[in-house]
């Protein structure tokens, strides 16, 4: 069946059109091969789909009676507050702990022939600082300033800290990316 023929039968299903209309869709599904058999399968099918609609949902059952009561295994708990334990010592354990720089061996002076004028190109400058863009420092702090005066406001005093890390990536890509550290404290409420 053509898509003109399937909007011409959905049509006569619906029975949105006039009987002049309907005269030349049902002379149409006729002269169809297939036209009879679409139309009597969409007939069915909207009949299905309205007997389907029109039943009510069957009321949801409230079953009384309760499952036997389990007895709760302490054991879950317990191994989560001690991973939870773990990470925070780890993280405690290596913060602030300088990491070790690899110590180069010196290379031996390199001088040059008193015959030869040295190329200012052939110089080797020393290491630059890493070089970061501004909006990285830019960024603003993790804790708002309205945050921060409520905290405060009711005894807790709040240290920001940022650092830039460097990371290089498999391929020798460099990553930098701000770290922040927020730590805040109770000192006790202010006096009114």
């Amino acid at each position: 069946m053509t898509e003109d023929l399937d909007i011409l039968i959905a049509r006569v299903v619906d029975g949105d059109l006039a009987p002049a209309d309907l005269r030349r869709a049902l002379a149409a599904i006729d002269a169809a091969p297939d036209g009879w058999r679409g139309c009597t399968l969409a007939f069915l099918e909207a009949r299905g789909l309205d007997d389907a609609l029109r039943q009510p949902e069957p009321a949801a059952t409230i079953s009384m009676a309760s499952p036997p009561r389990r007895r709760l295994s302490v054991r879950p708990a317990l191994a989560a507050a001690a991973v939870a334990l773990l990470a925070f010592g780890a993280g405690r354990w290596t913060v602030g702990r300088p990491t070790p720089t690899p110590q180069v061996a010196p290379s031996p002076p390199m001088v040059a022939d008193r015959q030869e004028k040295p190329d200012p190109a052939a110089e080797v400058a020393p290491p630059a600082a890493l070089a970061v863009p501004a909006w990285v420092l830019n960024q603003p702090l993790p804790v708002p300033s309205e945050t921060r005066a409520a905290l405060e406001a009711r005894g807790y005093r709040l240290e920001q800290r940022r650092r830039i890390v460097a990371a290089r990536l498999p391929d020798g890509r460099r990553v930098v990316r701000p770290v922040d550290r927020v730590q805040v404290r109770y000192v006790g409420a202010a006096s009114l």
